[in-house]
């Protein structure tokens, strides 16, 4: 087999998941390129390496970019040698690439970050039809966890061609960034943090009306919000109807006074993570969650919703990755919940299900010390089994079977 060159395809690097997990990659891989189909960068990457395809942004019409995929396509058709390897990241990127392997011009590897069935709401159901025609040509389908590997299964994707490789994390780095200074008055406080984008996937409404009722039992309780987003005025909205003061960047002088501090884009919320009292993932559907093993690996005792995927592969590695909590589960290295339900904010109703017993979990680590120190110590130990290195080595041992040098 002739030595195959290695490229990069992914939506952008304009923060996000998917986008570190490539970052992580690169230094381990010998990619000649990372091509971008649109122009945002917010990680650093070696210089020369990126190159943006269109002039498009991450504020455009996604119908319009999605209708924009064979002309992504015939971008990247000029740009690469026929035959050459592609990974691509997220499903635009992934429609992108495996267009260009049924003509010959790629070897099409996908990776795919989410279930794809509870992660398509709304227009993007559609998009369901594309995953249903385009993925089961991929040459190889790498998922990131077991969750999606079922999911994909599920869209006629052949069993051999599918691959479970979990998302890479530079452990030692991420400890050494964890120990920087955070601002001296979230000391003073007892906090709960949350790290990702504002939008519908990590309902974060859930966590702001569950929080609004700890304030009741735990008045100087605070809940740190990292991340930026489309939803970002609503939830201010939802805390001024809950009656929650909250800080906004660009708008506020930050200072104690403040309920709830929507921080923006952190580039090391590490630093959070590690003196966090309760790490609390709220969303509603995911892949393979970031911010989780992060989380474990700063020490930080967790509480997530047993969404689906990843949640349960990551805090309990000892039960079926596809078991889901019916309560408050005090988990190998974790606590779960049950998946939060997919509504409308309602600032004014009484809680959910689902709220309920979240806010009975989060109650349950705040009072309980010991229980928090136990997970604290077993975090890092978890995050171990996710350090970059041998990832990368199963990346690469894959890429190598497809005949790159």
């Amino acid at each position: 087999m002739a030595l195959r060159k290695l490229f990069m395809l992914i939506n952008s690097l304009g923060g996000g998941g998917a986008e570190a997990v490539l970052v992580r990659l690169l230094p381990y891989l010998p990619v000649e390129k990372v091509f971008l189909l649109e122009r945002e960068v917010d990680y650093p990457v070696p210089e020369g390496v990126v190159e943006v395809i269109s002039s498009h942004h991450l504020g455009m019409s996604p119908i319009y970019k999605t209708l924009c995929i064979p002309y992504y396509a015939a971008k990247l058709i000029r740009r690469i040698p026929r035959g050459s390897v592609v990974v691509s990241f997220l499903e635009r990127a992934n429609f992108v690439n495996v267009l260009c392997g049924r003509f010959g011009f790629s070897v099409p590897v996908i990776s795919v970050r989410m279930d794809q069935i509870s992660g398509h709401v709304g227009i993007r159901k559609l998009n369901i039809l594309l995953d249903m025609i385009l993925y089961p040509r991929a040459t190889r389908v790498v998922a990131v966890s077991k969750g999606v590997a079922k999911g994909l299964f599920k869209l006629g994707v052949p069993r051999e061609r599918v691959e479970v490789i979990y998302n890479p994390y530079p452990i030692d780095d991420l400890v050494r960034s964890s120990g920087e200074a955070i601002e001296d008055f979230l000391l003073d406080s007892p906090f709960l943090l949350n790290v990702g984008r504002f939008y519908r996937q990590k309902g974060h409404w859930h966590l702001i009306k569950v929080f609004s009722e700890l304030k009741k039992i735990k008045p100087d309780l605070k809940l740190i919000l990292v991340g930026k987003g489309e939803l970002l005025d609503r939830l201010l909205d939802f805390c001024g109807a809950l009656g929650l003061r909250a800080f906004c960047p660009g708008k506020d002088e930050m200072n104690g006074g403040f309920d709830v501090y929507f921080m923006g884009f952190k580039p090391n919320p590490f630093k959070y993570m590690s003196k966090a009292t309760v790490f609390v993932m709220s969303s509603l559907w995911e892949g393979f969650p970031n911010v989780l093993v992060e989380a474990l690996a700063c020490g930080a005792p967790v509480v997530s919703s047993d969404c689906p995927s990843g949640p349960r592969e990551i805090l309990s590695p000892s039960t079926p990755f596809d078991m889901v909590a019916r309560g408050v589960e005090l988990s190998d290295y974790g606590v779960l919940v049950p998946p939060l339900e997919d509504l409308p904010m309602d600032a004014l109703g009484p809680l959910t299900r689902g709220q309920r017993f979240l806010l009975e979990a989060l109650l349950m680590l705040l009072e309980d010390e010991g229980l928090r120190a136990r997970y604290s110590s077993l975090g890092p130990e978890r995050a171990r089994h996710f350090d970059v290195k041998p990832i990368a080595g199963r990346w690469l041992d894959l890429l190598r079977s497809l005949g790159v040098a």
